[in-house]
């Protein structure tokens, strides 16, 4: 069994839009879908998905740590797919909607609202299930969520629950 892990950035601007990196059509994964702003954990940076997260959104936007308010994690999803199990670390923060972005070679940079017309073309399971949760739960919510990928009824789906430290008094 291999492990792969990943680092995600849901960018949220002023107007509730997420930014999502449109794969570009001749690519062998994710061909021509949206996808958050992320990709591999490098070996240097396993104890530390937070600069992997930092490194991805400057590759894949050009934006650096000052162009980003209050980013911070919110999600560790674990799916297993084939032989590999994948851990994707999701950062979440702010933002401006004018923020300049730089042209990137994995694809095009786009801002979408989080509405379910929206996300139903050419969005992963992953992220579809990620962005319904997000619009429900953390807008007023600053836990920790760890969510496990598997099939409901045949359909994709993430079981939910909040990261704790169950020892911790309160």
């Amino acid at each position: 069994m291999k492990l792969r892990q990943l680092a995600v950035a849901l960018l949220v601007n002023e107007k509730e839009e997420l930014l999502f990196l449109r794969k570009r059509k001749e690519d062998a994964f994710f061909a021509n879908f949206y996808l958050p702003i992320g990709g591999h954990i490098g070996e240097h940076e396993l104890n530390n998905p937070e600069a992997a997260c930092y490194r991805e959104i400057f590759e894949e936007t050009g934006m650096t740590r000052s162009s980003i308010r209050d980013l911070r994690l919110a999600y560790i999803i674990h799916r297993l797919k084939e032989t590999e199990i994948r851990i994707q670390y999701v950062f979440v923060g702010r933002v401006h909607a004018n923020q300049i972005l730089v042209p990137s070679n994995e694809g095009e940079l786009f801002w979408m609202s989080t509405d379910s017309s929206t996300l139903t073309t050419n969005i992963s399971e992953t992220t579809y299930e990620l962005v319904k949760h997000f619009k429900e739960h953390l807008s007023t919510n600053e836990a920790i969520f760890v969510g496990s990928m598997h099939s409901a009824q045949g359909l994709p789906a993430i079981t939910w629950s909040t990261l704790e430290d169950w020892e911790r008094k309160q």
